[in-house]
């Protein structure tokens, strides 16, 4: 088996795999309205420069944290699997949406949420509401 894995014939269906795939994700871009030097791409799976296009990135904090299941959540970190990433969305109205869907579901009156934001377009946005 260790054998197979070395061989040019597999090397070579592993390659034409990974060129496939971004074959696939280059025309899922067009198919989105992506055209070079006009407009930018939207991400999709499997394209190496999904994590290229400008995107907002926020930080999402719950005081006091939420409470679910008879665990805390601080932040949205705290619902993530222990990687070394966060959740990463498009736009920080996405960020907003989980954060109010989360506040409503497992928040009390008290609890507030705050959002620290880096737009695409070089410019912060800090935003705090009640969960009520």
């Amino acid at each position: 088996m260790k054998k197979f894995f070395r061989s040019p014939q597999w090397i070579a269906s592993f390659i034409l795999l990974l060129i496939g795939a971004q074959l696939v994700a280059f025309g899922w871009q067009f198919y989105l309205g992506f055209r070079p030097f006009v407009t930018d791409p939207s991400r999709v799976p499997f394209s190496w420069d999904m994590f290229s296009n400008p995107l907002d990135r926020c930080t999402v904090r719950w005081t006091p944290g939420l409470v679910h299941e008879g665990k805390r959540y601080d932040s949205l970190r705290d619902l993530m699997l222990p990687f070394e990433w966060d959740l990463v969305l498009d736009h920080w109205e996405h960020y907003q949406g989980i954060a109010h869907y989360l506040c409503r579901l497992w928040g009390t009156p008290l609890t507030q949420a705050q959002l620290d934001c880096f737009l695409k377009d070089g410019s912060q946005k800090h935003e705090s509401f009640g969960c009520n």
